[in-house]
């Protein structure tokens, strides 16, 4: 089934993310955004494309190729796959791990609401002992989020 076999591939992708060996990585997240927003339910889709997009925003190679509406993407497409399977903790670890290398509140006040809404979601509901890091970056980019805005986004965080 089609499902099965983009789920290898991108398990597959994941590897080579991970190992830093991509040859275009512009290409890889184009097809690993294009997976994502067609799958937005397939809960293992989003995990690895989530891992994935941790391994890619890092990488100094595609910061080029980083403008605002790549970043818009990007965010708009993480934060789709974070709020339909906001149960799932690593999803939700995956995702605060890639939010963390987008600049804050910069990057991020375009979908603002939503991020803070999963934010607050992830330090309400994801509290037991097996979910502190989760809980830990949470609340690091609830802060970072909180100390750099002003009136109506700075009462949202609150």
């Amino acid at each position: 089934d089609r499902t099965t076999v983009l789920e290898n591939i991108l398990n597959d992708l994941f590897q080579i993310f991970r190992s830093d060996t991509c040859q275009n990585l512009k290409l890889a997240l184009e097809v690993l955004l294009r997976a994502m927003e067609r799958h937005k339910k397939e809960k293992h889709i989003q995990i690895t494309g989530s891992a994935s997009l941790y391994y890619i925003v890092k990488s100094e190679y595609i910061k080029p190729d980083l403008n605002l509406k790549v970043k818009r993407k990007i965010l708009s497409i993480l934060l789709d796959g974070m709020l339909i399977h906001r149960a799932d903790p690593t999803m939700m670890r995956n995702g605060c791990l890639t939010l963390c290398h987008f600049q804050m509140p910069q990057d991020v006040l375009f979908d603002y609401e939503r991020l803070v809404h999963i934010l607050l979601h992830i330090v309400s509901e994801h509290t037991s002992d097996e979910n502190n890091f989760i809980l830990r970056v949470g609340i690091f980019l609830l802060n970072s989020l909180a100390c750099q805005v002003e009136g109506e986004q700075k009462k949202l965080v609150g």
